[in-house]
């Protein structure tokens, strides 16, 4: 598993500030706002975009790059 939080997270149904995204090999597993510093929580700052692939499974994507 891999968390990273970012300023905004927006999805196709939704847009979440200070946010945690939580993946797992390669996937969107979990999204979730915070108001606190989080352990093992690595801090990208800027957008991240969570989209599904063309099989249906949610990714996310900072800069054009799969995260």
């Amino acid at each position: 598993m891999r968390r990273v939080a970012a300023h905004c997270v927006i999805t196709p149904s939704q847009s979440y500030q200070q946010a945690v995204v939580v993946l797992s090999d390669g996937a969107v597993v979990e999204i979730f706002t915070f108001t606190e510093e989080l352990p093992a929580t690595e801090w990208l700052g800027g957008t991240i975009y969570v989209e599904p692939d063309e099989n249906g499974i949610l990714r996310a994507y900072q800069d054009g790059v799969q995260l």
